[in-house]
């Protein structure tokens, strides 16, 4: 998957699988990750912008959409759970 010059949304980005996708995103040149994790998170590079979402609230996910819509749409969904696959958005 080519991941440099995208704008990638990763699901359970403050652990384990999640958050090494986030941090592999980073690694190959991503121009921005959403980072959506269930507690507040902060990270040194600042393409990473973090969100809270814990997505099993409809309230949390309202949210996490404007944001992406008010700064730049993801071109990719990866997710941390082992229930799901890499979409495009």
């Amino acid at each position: 998957m080519i991941i440099a010059g995208k704008t990638i949304l990763v699901i359970g980005a403050n652990r384990f699988f999640g958050q090494a996708l986030a941090e592999e995103a980073l690694t190959r040149d991503a121009t921005r990750v959403y980072a959506g994790t269930r507690v507040p998170l902060t990270h040194p590079d600042r393409r990473l912008t973090p969100l809270t979402l814990d997505v099993t609230g409809a309230a949390q996910i309202q949210a996490a959409a404007r944001t992406g819509r008010r700064q730049q749409p993801a071109g990719r969904a990866l997710t941390g759970s082992r229930w799901s696959r890499s979409q495009p958005c």
